[in-house]
């Protein structure tokens, strides 16, 4: 007979306060036909100036802009015009999808993952901190107990209030005598 695996129960409040895996973020958006019609595609030359840098010497940079919403993407993080043209075509889905449902886009998912790892660390960190000052604080308390004892066996100091009270010994205060009270003008 086979055991049978464990499961926990459902909990939506666990589910809430889960940290969503790398895996199973929500996929990239791309562009669809619809969206390939409105679009404005212009290659540039791109870099100018001294330096001779490969990628300045080709006309590889990408200017898409996206006629109904006016929104402008330029890309030029290759020398190759094909891979160019891709990562402007990605980064312009992602800004259409924030644009049109900002609560459920694949950025707003990112940075609320990062948000929930930072917090969870922070939680641990702020954890740690704490044993580590409740622990000083019981070493502190042990050793101005033990000083403490050994201080009264010796005789060096004296008994605190509320035991010197319950013996009936200095329950009443005293004040120095000769002391007087002057205020200005007074001699």
């Amino acid at each position: 007979m086979h055991a049978k695996p464990f499961s926990r129960p459902f909990s939506l409040a666990l589910l809430l306060h889960t940290i969503p895996k790398a895996n199973k973020l929500p996929p990239r958006p791309k562009i669809t036909p619809e969206t390939e019609l409105v679009l404005k595609e212009v290659f540039l030359k791109g870099g100018s100036g001294a330096g001779g840098q490969k990628i300045n010497k080709t006309n590889s940079k990408v200017q898409l802009t996206h006629l109904p919403t006016g929104l402008v993407v330029t890309n030029q993080a290759t020398r190759s015009r094909d891979q160019n043209r891709k990562i402007a075509r990605m980064i312009l889905a992602q800004k259409l999808q924030d644009m049109e449902s900002p609560e459920t886009s694949r950025t707003a998912v990112l940075i609320e993952r990062k948000q929930k790892i930072k917090a969870s660390k922070q939680k641990g960190s702020n954890r740690k901190q704490r044993e580590i000052e409740e622990e000083r604080a019981r070493k502190l308390a042990v050793q101005q107990a033990e000083m403490d004892r050994m201080l009264e066996e010796a005789g060096l100091k004296p008994k605190r209030q509320d035991e010197a009270a319950q013996e009936g010994i200095g329950s009443r205060e005293t004040k120095p005598s000769g002391v007087e009270k002057f205020s200005r003008g007074e001699k």
